[in-house]
């Protein structure tokens, strides 16, 4: 391997631990820049182009629909490789919805489910509020919550802007996790 190869690793690693701190911190013009500088040194890992939609999305920028197009392409070659890799999938549905292919987007959701782990159940989550389905995100979130997915996350989302939109979406979620983590505290 050679050593400027494991340099931009190292660069590329870092701009996306940046650029999903800045998300994480509702910095979306620093995380779009961290992005691009990730995906200038590896342009073919889909996560990082979804991640740039979904910073898009968020900033109402017209580079959205085209990032979300990349990273759906991207994650298609990926799963040629391994066609029941189950977080491409998740994530797949989720690109594809945003891009408007419903038929898509809800064939792959029907394959994640509670045997699947808390990232993906919150990934079909923002599919399926994306496409305006909000009672089958919502039970895709209470399954993340299950599998022990986190709960400010949920809440805190832009990519569930649809779904918050339900009557008693914080109470519900709450009640979900509260559910789940009351045995284990009376227990102790």
């Amino acid at each position: 391997r050679s050593p400027s190869r494991g340099l931009g690793d190292v660069y590329k690693r870092q701009w996306i631990y940046d650029a999903d701190n800045y998300f994480a911190k509702s910095d979306y013009k620093k995380a779009i820049y961290a992005y691009q500088k990730a995906i200038e040194i590896n342009p073919t890992h889909y996560i990082i182009w979804g991640n740039l939609a979904d910073a898009y999305k968020i900033t109402n920028n017209t580079g959205a629909r085209e990032a979300y197009e990349k990273a759906a392409e991207l994650a298609k070659l990926t799963l040629k490789t391994n066609p029941k890799d189950s977080k491409v999938i998740a994530d797949l549905s989720s690109y594809l919805a945003n891009i408007g292919n419903r038929n898509q987007a809800l064939e792959l959701t029907h394959q994640i489910n509670i045997n699947n782990n808390g990232i993906e159940n919150f990934m079909v989550a923002t599919a399926y509020d994306e496409l305006g389905e909000t009672k089958l995100a919502m039970a895709h979130l209470k399954i993340a919550i299950s599998k022990n997915y986190s709960l400010e996350e949920i809440l805190n989302s832009p990519l569930l802007a649809n779904t918050r939109l339900v009557e008693n979406f914080e109470t519900l979620l709450a009640v979900s996790y509260t559910h789940l983590t009351l045995p284990t505290i009376c227990s102790v």
